[in-house]
């Protein structure tokens, strides 16, 4: 039996297109924090948006999952690569509260 061959449409190739555009812009965003902004300035933009460009990265993730695309596989390192910086961004903490000490 020989493998079946995917058919590519231009709105496959957008969709990659703009996958891999995601991806490198998530890259980024998540590179942000660690960069200084005056030797690379255009490496803070992206950290602006840095959550919108997660979801839109988790977005991607799933549908590529559920599509079982191999590019799926960037897509969750950008998301475990971005693990650090969402939770400093938002701070989580699961330990004793400082409030009731006082």
């Amino acid at each position: 039996m020989e493998p079946v061959k995917r058919k590519y449409t231009l709105f496959s190739f957008v969709r990659f297109l703009i996958s891999a555009l995601v991806l490198v812009a998530a890259t980024l965003a998540c590179l942000a924090p660690y960069i200084n902004p005056e030797k690379i300035w255009f490496v803070a933009i992206f950290g602006l948006g840095f959550i919108y460009l997660y979801i839109i990265n988790v977005v991607f993730l799933l549908v590529n999952i559920v599509r079982r695309r191999k590019i799926f596989w960037l897509h969750l390192i950008i998301f475990i690569i971005g693990l650090p910086v969402l939770f400093h961004h938002f701070n989580f903490c699961y330990g004793k509260s400082t409030a009731d000490n006082g």
